[in-house]
């Protein structure tokens, strides 16, 4: 998984334009977040807790928002929950 919210990796590099298609960056990012709401449940605690962790890896990155790799990471820390 790249860093940015963006199948090449370069979506916000200073150094590099992105390459991807808006229709690319589209697909990658609802394929991010679909997962993830799936994963949280949508409990409103574990959203919060989610956030604040999300919003700790961003700050370590230097991004001044969350993204949904930040998202990513952070749900890749939670423990898996069976669901039925």
């Amino acid at each position: 998984m790249t860093r940015t919210g963006a199948p090449a990796g370069t979506t916000g590099d200073p150094t590099r334009a992105c390459s991807c298609a808006p229709s690319a960056i589209a697909r990658y990012q609802k394929r991010i977040s679909e997962p993830a709401a799936q994963r949280l449940q949508l409990s409103a605690r574990a959203f919060h807790r989610v956030l604040k962790l999300a919003r700790t890896i961003a700050d370590l990155a230097e991004a001044e928002t969350i993204a949904a790799p930040h998202l990513a990471e952070t749900l890749h820390y939670r423990p898996q929950v069976d669901v039925g």
